[in-house]
């Protein structure tokens, strides 16, 4: 079961990533990082560390960074957003140089089933940029949610409310891999089910990218009365 779910995770990012490589770069990438983890994870499943190792640094870490970049591009200029792209992706390296030669605890690793991975690497350097990747990450999407709906209550246009509803559903799916999911996923027995919880990420990721560019009719008929398309200035 393991492996269908990692199969799953890995196809609907792939998916998306593709989906998506017109529309911007950094919510692309996101996704095909998280498609690479969920194929890492497999690998891991099966007593890789190297595979548990490109699991976290890409899927535990790089991923909610990359996906918030994407964020603030929509809402905001390329030029304003340059910085904190450039420091994203130094920090993409960081975490790598700092996951690849990190121990890996043998027990952790054999004790795996499908969960979170807390407690297989052995703690390091590897802790800062996994820390500021999740912080930045779900920071600067709620950032970029939260400004989109600023500006459509301000202006009240179809195309403003599509980039709103479009950047909170992309916050949702961030959260949708944090921890206290995984928690309540544990409390309910299915502790084993994380790679699920990956899925429906990077599938809600996907829907959210997708309706910052237009509204699904129905609900733009039914708020403005037309087909909504997002605001070209």
């Amino acid at each position: 079961m393991i492996y269908v779910l990692c199969a799953a995770a890995a196809i609907v990012g792939a998916l998306g990533g593709h989906a998506l490589k017109r529309q911007s770069f950094f919510w692309s990438g996101g996704l095909l990082i998280g498609a690479l983890a969920a194929v890492a994870y497999a690998a891991a499943t099966a007593g890789s560390p190297l595979g548990f190792k490109l699991y976290y640094a890409l899927g535990a870490s790089m991923l909610p960074g990359w996906i918030g970049i994407g964020s603030l591009q929509a809402v905001f200029s390329r030029k304003l957003v340059r910085w904190p792209a450039i420091f994203v992706l130094l920090l993409s390296a960081a975490q790598i140089g700092t996951v690849l030669p990190a121990s890996v605890n043998p027990a952790g690793l054999a004790a795996l089933n499908g969960g979170n991975g807390a407690g297989v690497l052995v703690m390091d350097a590897w802790v800062i940029p996994t820390v500021l990747f999740n912080t930045f990450g779900l920071g600067f999407a709620a950032v970029a949610a939260f400004f989109a709906w600023w500006r459509a209550f301000r202006l009240q246009d179809a195309g403003r409310a599509a980039l709103a509803i479009g950047l909170s559903i992309v916050v949702i799916g961030i959260l949708g891999r944090s921890d206290a999911v995984y928690r309540l996923l544990e409390r309910a027995g299915a502790g084993s089910f994380f790679m699920l919880a990956d899925a429906l990420t990077f599938g809600l990721i996907w829907l959210g990218a997708s309706i910052t560019r237009e509204l699904p009719y129905p609900l733009g008929r039914m708020l403005f009365g037309v087909q909504a398309a997002r605001p070209t200035d």
